[in-house]
C-alpha cells in the first residue's frame, strides 16, 4: 500500500515488509533539512484485532521514555490508513547484521564487549519492568535491537508486547517470538506464565548470538549438548565465565531463572570484575566437596563479601556444595600465576 499523499510524509525508499506491516523511509514535507523518519503501515487494517494490536504498540511504546527505546514522533490509528512514524539512526544495524553478515562479527569471542551489550539490554528491559503496570516485550531478537554507530542500543518492534494486567491480543495463526529465542511460556499452549523473565530469557540468548556467531538453538539444548560454551571455546577459556548468566538465565521454568534486572546487573558487574582480574572460570577448575565427594555449583560467593574478597586475595576459591550444601575454600593453584600473568 503506498502512502497516502494527504499525510505529511514522503517516502525516500522502502525498508522492508513483515508481521503486521511494511516499513518506509520517509521525511517530512516542507523539512528542507530532509531529516529523516521511518514509517510503519498496517497491512490489514480492516482486521479489528490486528488494529488492536497496532494501538497497542503505539501507546507501548509512547510511554516509555528510555534511550534505548525507540521514540515515535507521529502516529494515526484512523481505519482508512493506520500508521505510526518513529526516529531514524542513521548508520544503525540490527543485531541480526551484526552477528550473520559476511563481514566479522565484532563480539565473537570478545566477553567484556559481550557483556556490556547484554547489560545495555538489560537496562532496556529493565525500564520496561519499571512502567506501571510492567511491559513486557515478549520478541526479544537480533532481528529487534538496533545497534547505533556510537555503541548504544535501541530496542524496537513492540508489535507482541503486553502490559501486565491487560489482555493478551493474540492474531489467528501467530507465532510468539522468533521461534528460536522465544522462552517456552511463549509456545502454543504453554501454561508457564509470561513475566520479564521471559525477556530476559530472550536476552540472555541474543548474548549467546553474540559471543557464538551463530543462529541460537532450540530450547535449552546447549547447556547439556555440543553448544555449550566449554565445547565451542574449548581453547579459549574466559569466554566459559559467561555460563554464570547464560545457564542460569535459559532455565525452562521461569521459576529457576535469574528473572530479575537487578540480578542480572549485579552479576554481569560481578563477571566483569572476575575477567578484568584475571580469575580463571570455575569450570576451568577440578574440585569436589571435602564433606560428601559431590560436585560443587559453579558460584562465587557474593564478592564484596570481605571474607570471600580475602580468599580470592590470597588463591582461594569459595564454593558451595550442590548436595549438601557444605561451603568451603579451595586453593588454585594457577590462580595467582594467572593473575600475575595479567597484571605484567
Amino acid at each position: 500500500m503506498a502512502i497516502p499523499d494527504n499525510l505529511k510524509w514522503i517516502e525516500v525508499g522502502k525498508l522492508g515488509s513483515g508481521g503486521q506491516g511494511t516499513t518506509y523511509l520517509v521525511v517530512e514535507k516542507g523539512d528542507l533539512r530532509e531529516k529523516k523518519s521511518v514509517l510503519k503501515e498496517l497491512h490489514d487494517s480492516e482486521d479489528e484485532q490486528a488494529r488492536k494490536r497496532f494501538d497497542n504498540e503505539i501507546k507501548t511504546i509512547q510511554k516509555i521514555d528510555h534511550p534505548s527505546i525507540i521514540k515515535i514522533v507521529d502516529y494515526s490509528i484512523d481505519e482508512s490508513y493506520p500508521y505510526y512514524v518513529m526516529e531514524y539512526h542513521q548508520g544503525a544495524k540490527t543485531l541480526y547484521e551484526v552477528f550473520f553478515s559476511q563481514e566479522p562479527n565484532p563480539f565473537h569471542g570478545d566477553v567484556l564487549k559481550c557483556l556490556d551489550l547484554f547489560e545495555k539490554i538489560v537496562l532496556a528491559l529493565q525500564e520496561c519492568g519499571f512502567q506501571d503496570p510492567p511491559v513486557i516485550h515478549r520478541d526479544i531478537n537480533p532481528r529487534n535491537i538496533l545497534l547505533l554507530e556510537n555503541g548504544h542500543i535501541v530496542l524496537i518492534d513492540f508489535g507482541l508486547s503486553h502490559t501486565v494486567g491487560d489482555t493478551t491480543i493474540t492474531l489467528s495463526g501467530e507465532n510468539i517470538g522468533a521461534r528460536s529465542y522465544a522462552p517456552p511460556e511463549c509456545g502454543a499452549g504453554s501454561q508457564l506464565r509470561v513475566s520479564t523473565a521471559s525477556d530476559f530469557y530472550s536476552a540472555a540468548k541474543v548474548l549467546w548470538s553474540a559471543v557464538t556467531s551463530e543462529r541460537v538453538f532450540d530450547r535449552e539444548i546447549p547447556i547439556l549438548e555440543n553448544k555449550s560454551m566449554e565445547r565451542m571455546f574449548y581453547s579459549k577459556e574466559e569466554v566459559w565465565h559467561l555460563n554464570r548468566i547464560f545457564e542460569r538465565t535459559i532455565q525452562y521454568h521461569p521459576s529457576d531463572r535469574l528473572d530479575a534486572a537487578e540480578s542480572l546487573l549485579i552479576n554481569i558487574e560481578s563477571l566483569r570484575q572476575l575477567i578484568r582480574e584475571g580469575y580463571p572460570p570455575l569450570e576451568a577448575v577440578g574440585y569436589r566437596c571435602p564433606s560428601c565427594g559431590g560436585r560443587s555449583i559453579r558460584e562465587f560467593f557474593p564478592l564484596n563479601d570481605p571474607v570471600a574478597t580475602a580468599f580470592v586475595s590470597e588463591g582461594l576459591l569459595t564454593y558451595e556444595c550442590q548436595i549438601c550444601g557444605f561451603a568451603f575454600a579451595r586453593k588454585v593453584n594457577n590462580l595467582k600465576r594467572s593473575l600475575t600473568k595479567y597484571r605484567n
